[in-house]
């Protein structure tokens, strides 16, 4: 295990950890992807042991009894009639308290462990962002995923998908052009670096490990010497990414750090005290 620095960073510029205000609440019976908490989403911006019967009605029950129990807003969420809904995703986005969460989903308990224990993601491992009225870029494209073989970059333009242009596309087209759930599909994606002419990929959906440390960085600021550590998800794969981030950064005798959670969207609650440990040092060693 890595050593914590152990001089306390001034942190001269840090983006706040994003805490999971809702719930994941995981079905051994399968669920809808929801396209979000990884960090390695597609587009625009409890017990998975339960013995409990995976029929609609008793499903129904369990989200709804979760969502009153564990739930950072349990005492607000509404009262609804359960016998109403026919699915337990609508049924949770209804349960959810607005406008604070926009993230507790339903998710499957297989695709859950694989990701949280092994780092494996299914996806193409892009993040997109409109950022115009006209345009859609790339944000993020995740190390050693589908599309990162393709040598595609942060900031290249999004045109179309399987030639129909973003600016005409509907969520239903998107939906069936990029797939849902574990669905294998392999769209046309119509893309532009900057002024230069656009250019088609075919980029096929499908599992990569996710890389959670995605650059470190040393600047000289006078006499001060910054660290920068861009880090993308709090999963069990990610200790041995930090573990090796920081002896870096320790070993070129860094004063300040910039801790860059930009497309964070939480995890495991061990991996973010490991962080925290390790950027307080020795002020934090051997306590609890």
């Amino acid at each position: 295990m890595s050593s914590p620095i152990t001089t306390p960073f001034r942190h001269k510029s840090q983006r706040s950890l994003a805490v999971l205000i809702g719930a994941a609440i995981i079905a051994g019976c399968g669920a809808a992807d929801p396209d979000s908490g990884s960090g390695a989403g597609t587009f625009i911006d409890g017990d998975s042991s339960s013995s409990a019967s995976c029929e609609l009605p008793a499903m129904r029950n369990w989200v709804n009894d979760n969502m009153n129990d564990y739930y950072l807003f349990s005492d607000q969420v509404p009262n609804v009639n359960l016998n109403d809904y026919s699915d337990i995703e609508t049924l949770i986005r209804d349960l959810r308290v607005t406008p604070f969460d926009r993230f507790s989903y339903i998710d499957d308990a297989e695709r859950s462990n694989a990701f949280f224990e092994e780092g494996e993601y299914f996806g193409f491992g892009m993040r997109l962002a409109r950022t115009s009225n006209t345009d859609v870029q790339f944000k993020l494209i995740n190390p050693g995923s589908p599309i990162d073989q393709f040598d595609v970059q942060r900031g290249d333009f999004l045109r179309a998908i399987n030639g129909v242009d973003l600016n005409v596309i509907t969520n239903e087209q998107i939906d069936s052009f990029l797939g849902t759930g574990d669905t294998v599909v392999s769209p046309v994606l119509t893309i532009q670096r900057g002024s230069n002419a656009a250019f088609d990929i075919t980029v096929t959906k499908s599992t990569f490990n996710l890389q959670t440390v995605l650059a470190t960085e040393v600047i000289q600021e006078g006499n001060q010497r910054v660290g920068y550590l861009h880090f993308l998800s709090f999963i069990e794969t990610s200790a041995e990414e930090l573990d090796a981030a920081f002896d870096d950064l320790a070993a070129q005798n860094i004063n300040e750090l910039v801790l860059d959670l930009r497309y964070n969207s939480g995890g495991r609650i061990d991996i973010a005290g490991k962080l925290a440990a390790q950027i307080a040092g020795s002020f934090v060693q051997s306590q609890d």
